[in-house]
């Protein structure tokens, strides 16, 4: 089950389709997934969730997040 799962089975629908960075647990969270989903290493995937926090204004939709971390790892290789 993806985290996203069983934070919506947490939450109980509560606030399942927004981000919170403020919640240290959530963010850690989200590292998870971008180094999983995208194969990069942790502190790659920290600086992004840290980039993305900055950018995508509260509340944070998922969806919106989601696609700031796509989009941050984009540039970040087309950089290199």
């Amino acid at each position: 089950m993806s985290w996203y799962n069983k934070d919506d089975l947490r939450r109980r629908g509560i606030d399942r389709f927004f981000v919170s960075c403020d919640e240290e647990y959530e963010k850690e969270k989200l590292v998870k997934w971008t180094v999983d989903k995208y194969a990069l290493s942790k502190e790659v995937a920290t600086e992004l969730v840290e980039k993305c926090c900055k950018k995508v204004t509260a509340p944070r939709d998922r969806k919106a997040f989601e696609e700031c971390i796509y989009l941050e790892v984009l540039k970040k290789f087309h950089q290199e």
